[in-house]
């Protein structure tokens, strides 16, 4: 989360514009902290705490909620 919250402070894309992918709890606080939280074939307690989840098929499957 901490990387997150760097990159987001230092690009020229602003924390506004982040997008972070994860598999497990352990990323739910980089998920929550992120614009767009991803949880990429989590169990059912993760998916039910990130707006976006990927249950079937590949990561690219996320360009659909990309605008």
């Amino acid at each position: 989360m901490r990387l997150l919250r760097f990159l987001a402070s230092t690009l020229p894309a602003s924390r506004g514009a982040t997008i972070a992918i994860g598999d497990g709890a352990n990323d739910l606080p980089m998920l929550k902290a992120a614009t767009m939280g991803v949880s990429f074939h989590v169990k059912p307690t993760v998916r039910e705490q990130v707006k976006v989840a990927i249950n079937e098929r590949g990561l690219d499957t996320l360009l659909a909620f990309l605008p």
